[in-house]
């Protein structure tokens, strides 16, 4: 409320102007309405004078201002944004009027304020009950280090980490910038041409991921070197100065030749730039990229670079510098990011052995293994063996079966109830997982590789198509359970006399 009137001081007398419409397609929106103010118990502000609006009150109207927006509880927002955004409740308020007060002169008018030196401009509509923010401020997290430092795998699997916590996230830009790539010459440090237009493609994608954060996004993850301070210094200019955005660099640092070996046959020779190569071409070519970068490289530094807020990591969690992280989405990065492995690691995934409902074709219980359940489990502990998997950790759910299943394997067992067996919907309960069959997941820093190993066991087919009608069994199934039904009935039949 005291912003509210402070801003009507600010801006004067009331004004009367229809002109106001006209600013109407380029101004966000931070209203909930609802239909009936009694059911409504949350914060309120009242805007303007109701006088001049009386369909509100003909209609019973409520209209709220999401404290999520702006606000006393949000001192981070800067205050050109909470007029833009109070200028919007105006604008809302006059459209919620009826047709002969719109047309009438007496319309509130705020001026607007656009920001400084932005050369982005804001292109977002006017909505009701916009979803709640997570992040006060749009966040860019730019990556910062040599060619096959596992920089890649880390944009990767952050962005899928903070869309998973629920944070708007996007990191998937660098590889449409680099379609031009020929082979190494491209990033010579003499090549002045190519340095153009490295530089552009950094402009390019910044100006992209800053109106995908003014869009609605709430974090960028910027996957490129970076290794330059002149280069760090743009990104700096361009979120921070121009945007007003949140800007947190993080390094990955490795000088282990083995680490650096493997990340390059295993990840970047494979990458979408040498697809067009064979091995050995795409690992020499690699290798003297790698030496364009080393000749200009520029680790973050402390003590020219003060002013950044960054992280850097060292040979893959050996070491972990973080210099002036600030709030909490910088804080779960930064925990999340000392807690991962950028080397691959292997997971086995495994359905249990035949159990004795699957022989019945009954789903649920919690059976033992049949026969040649018990058979798979002994050729899985085998195949387990064979492979020799240092730090081996093996999870199973608490039903029986699958503790059966890995009874034999000589590894640390753990038992987890989020294992169990789920009440699936959509299309999950359809997914072709065959038993008696190992799956083996090695994450990438471009996907993840998948390899079936199938075990000489017979086992039932227990796959179940999604029927045309919901809620029916096909043909096949109504019989299985006609059967069972039978053999029960007469089993207490035989019991009883």
């Amino acid at each position: 409320m005291m912003l509210w009137h402070a801003l009507i001081k600010a801006s004067g007398s009331v004004l009367f102007s229809r002109a106001k419409y006209l600013l109407y397609e380029c101004l966000p929106g931070c209203l909930q309405r609802r239909d009936d103010p009694s059911t409504y118990r949350g914060p309120r502000w009242v805007v303007g004078d109701t006088d001049l609006f009386p369909s509100l009150q003909s209609r019973r109207a409520c209209v709220t201002v999401r404290l999520t927006a702006f606000g006393g509880q949000c001192d981070k927002r800067d205050n050109e944004k909470r007029v833009i955004r109070l200028f919007a409740c105006v604008n809302q308020l006059a459209e919620m009027t009826s047709t002969d007060h719109r047309k009438s002169d007496k319309v509130p008018f705020i001026r607007f304020f656009q920001r400084r030196n932005s050369q982005f401009q804001r292109k977002v509509s006017i909505r009701i009950g916009e979803r709640a923010n997570y992040v006060n401020s749009p966040h860019v997290i730019a990556m910062v280090g040599l060619p096959a430092r596992g920089k890649t795998y880390i944009s990767k699997k952050l962005s899928r980490y903070l869309n998973w916590i629920g944070i708007n996230t996007k990191g998937e830009y660098r590889r449409q910038v680099t379609t031009a790539y020929k082979n190494h010459d491209f990033f010579r440090p003499d090549n002045k041409e190519a340095m153009v237009i490295r530089t552009q493609c950094a402009i390019d994608a910044m100006k992209d991921v800053c109106e995908w954060l003014e869009s609605g996004g709430e974090v960028a993850v910027f996957d490129a070197t970076n290794s330059t301070a002149d280069r760090r210094k743009l990104i700096h200019e361009i979120v921070c100065n121009q945007m007003g955005f949140k800007l947190f660099f993080v390094e990955s640092v490795c000088d282990d030749p083995q680490i650096i070996e493997q990340n390059i046959i295993e990840v970047k020779v494979n990458s979408p730039d040498y697809q067009n190569m064979n091995k050995e071409m795409a690992l020499r070519d690699f290798l003297q990229r790698i030496e364009h970068y080393e000749e200009r490289y520029q680790p973050l530094d402390e003590k020219t670079e003060s002013n950044y807020s960054f992280m850097k990591i060292y040979n893959t969690g050996e070491k972990v510098v973080v210099h002036k992280h600030e709030g909490h989405i910088q804080s779960r990065i930064v925990y999340y990011l000392m807690n991962i492995h950028i080397v691959p690691r292997t997971i086995y995934l495994t359905r249990h052995g035949e159990s004795e409902q699957n022989l019945q074709g009954r789903i649920g219980g919690d059976s033992d293994l049949s026969l040649r359940g018990h058979q798979y489990s002994g050729a899985l502990t085998q195949y387990i063996q064979q492979q020799d998997i240092p730090g081996l950790r093996v999870w199973t759910s608490w039903l029986k079966r699958t503790i059966q299943t890995v009874s034999g394997i000589p590894a640390p067992q753990e038992r987890w109830k989020a294992l169990n067996e789920i009440d699936a919907v959509n299309e999950l309960p359809y997914l072709q997982v065959p038993l008696h069959t190992i799956i083996k997941l090695t994450p990438v820093a471009y996907g993840c590789k998948m390899e079936q190993i199938n075990l000489p066991i017979e086992a039932v087919d227990t796959h179940r198509s999604k029927p045309k009608i919901p809620g029916t069994l096909d043909d096949k199934f109504k019989r299985e359970k006609w059967n069972a039904l039978q053999n029960y009935h007469n089993h207490n039949n035989h019991d009883t006399s």
